[in-house]
């Protein structure tokens, strides 16, 4: 569920951010990595560690990068 939500906020912030392209992939490899853990469960304990342990350094390399592109991002007050 997590990585779909992300798709579907990138998508919702097309408009505000530069490259949402980060955020559909990081949504993306997290939708992959459960479909992964779902159809093979039976994979070795060892290897569902590599996996795991694979997926998070991807997914926190992927939200650092994010985090310095929308460091200088400003929000906007709505008028009213």
């Amino acid at each position: 569920m997590h990585g779909i939500f992300e798709i579907i906020g990138a998508i919702q912030l097309r408009k505000e951010i530069d490259n949402e392209w980060m955020l559909i992939l990081s949504g993306a490899i997290s939708v992959l990595f459960g479909l992964v853990v779902l159809i093979a469960p039976g994979a070795g304990a060892l290897g569902l560690v590599w996996a795991i342990a694979a997926y998070s350094i991807v997914f926190g390399i992927s939200f650092v990068a994010l985090a310095f592109r929308l460091k200088n991002h400003r929000h906007e007050p709505a008028a009213g």
